[in-house]
């Protein structure tokens, strides 16, 4: 079976190319922008498991845990770069 591109799929992807500037391992971005993402009430909203407040020290152990996919499998997750910005706004949290 042939795989056939859906274009609405295409155009998703090629806006997020346009919105999205760069990529950053987390450890490029300020800590201090990371713990207000992470105590974002839309963010908490989708993630049970974060009921306290996400403090300087989980946002140490969080990177470093993160850090060490990169380091055992060569791949981990990326913060995404909005004009030169960490996109942690609460615009891009309003799901």
């Amino acid at each position: 079976m042939d795989w056939t591109p859906v274009p609405q799929l295409e155009a998703v992807i090629v806006g997020l190319e346009r919105i999205i500037s760069s990529f950053k391992r987390l450890t490029e971005v300020d800590k201090f922008d990371f713990i207000e993402m992470m105590n974002h009430p839309s963010l908490k909203r989708h993630m049970p498991l974060l009921s306290a407040e996400f403090t300087e020290d989980d946002c140490k152990k969080l990177i470093e845990a993160k850090e060490q996919l990169w380091a055992d499998h060569g791949y981990g997750p990326w913060a995404f770069v909005v004009d030169g910005k960490f996109a942690y706004e609460p615009l891009y949290l309003s799901f």
